[in-house]
Parts: structure tokens; C-alpha cells; sequence
């Protein structure tokens, strides 16, 4: 049994890589009204399937990640999902890893959650949040 969900689940990957990727670009503080800069993964589709909505993954980094959401926001892509997102790994969600410049708080993060919910197509019943470090806790 276990062989054949391992079969299973090696062959659901290999189709979701087969079928392309999706695109992850940098949004740096400066250039948007969010309240971080942050990497944008978008998945496959996401661009013609206009009335679709889709997941969201909130990545938050640890200490040493700490940037100003501009010129520092390549440390964020050094570990956790927006590292594996540069590669040819897809994700049928959007993605969106965020860099703080100072400890998270609730409160930003609910600012830019609220931000997120009004500028993408997101399903508000599949809203994940993890992290590392500093961004577990």
C-alpha cells in the first residue's frame, strides 16, 4: 500500500512539472502599496483562469533575512519556498514571501493579509501561513 501512494504521489509531481511552471518575481517595497516588499509566486494559469481562485502560502523568514523589502530582498529567497520556487518545482497556489525589517507582528501581517485579499484571486477557506526561525514563531 505504501509503495503504491509513493508511486501515486511521485507520479502526481511528475505531471504538475511536466505541465510547465508557474512564475515567481520579486515586488520590491518601493514599487507597491503592500506594506513589504516580497516574492510573488504565481501559479500555472493563474494569468487565463481569471475567475479562478487559488490558495496562498505565506512564507515568513528567520532573523537573518531581516531586509528592507528593496535592495535586501534577494536574502529572503535563500531558504524555504521562494528558494524551491526558483527552480523547476510548481505549486498550484500563489506564494508570497514577504521581508520584514524588524520581528513579524500580527498587526502588520493582518494589514498585508487584508492588502493580499484585495489584490489577488484568493480562496479564503485555503489560507496558509509557515516560516522559519523568527517566522514559525
Amino acid at each position: 500500500m505504501k509503495k503504491t501512494l509513493a508511486i501515486i504521489i511521485s507520479f502526481s509531481f511528475s505531471i504538475l512539472i511536466l505541465s510547465g511552471q508557474g512564475e515567481q518575481t520579486a515586488v520590491y517595497k518601493d514599487s507597491s502599496e503592500a506594506i513589504y516588499g516580497y516574492y510573488e509566486y504565481l501559479p500555472l494559469g493563474y494569468d487565463t483562469e481569471l475567475n479562478e481562485q487559488f490558495p496562498l502560502v505565506i512564507f515568513l523568514h528567520g532573523l537573518g533575512e531581516l531586509g528592507n523589502g528593496n535592495d535586501q530582498l534577494s536574502k529572503v529567497a535563500k531558504n524555504g519556498p521562494p528558494k524551491m520556487l526558483k527552480g523547476d518545482f510548481d505549486l498550484p497556489a500563489v506564494v508570497l514571501s514577504p521581508q520584514s525589517s524588524n520581528w513579524w507582528k500580527s498587526s502588520t501581517l493582518d494589514s498585508f493579509l487584508e492588502w493580499v485579499k484585495v489584490n489577488y484571486r484568493i480562496d479564503e477557506s485555503r489560507i496558509y501561513m509557515t516560516g522559519l526561525s523568527m517566522g514559525g514563531g
